[in-house]
């Protein structure tokens, strides 16, 4: 199963910056895709579930940037985030099926 992976990125001024982050998490075992924005300072992280945001925050510091977990509030299970972290990742899309039904007993 894949995951989606939000992370904050500081420290990139340039698209040159882009290009380095994209690499390093394109580097991190199991890592499918990787999307990194300059104007919301965000990675968007497609991985297997073997992957730690730890090793990718690991993977952007050895870049030379910051980076940290976007945690997403949400009924999802409690994932190993690396480094002693933990928290809710985002495994697909939003567990609102659209009939409204949000555990409000009808």
């Amino acid at each position: 199963m894949m995951m989606t992976i939000e992370l904050e990125i500081n420290g990139m001024s340039c698209e040159h910056c882009v290009q380095t982050v994209t690499k390093a998490l394109l580097g991190v075992a199991g890592v499918t895709e990787a999307v990194v924005s300059l104007a919301e300072k965000r990675a968007t992280v497609t991985a297997g579930e073997e992957v730690k945001v730890g090793d990718l925050v690991a993977a952007v510091e050895e870049a030379g940037y910051e980076a940290k977990a976007v945690l997403t509030p949400g009924p999802f299970p409690s994932a190993d985030l690396g480094r002693g972290e933990k928290g809710n990742l985002t495994p697909g899309p939003s567990p609102d099926d659209g009939r409204g039904e949000k555990g409000n007993g009808n």
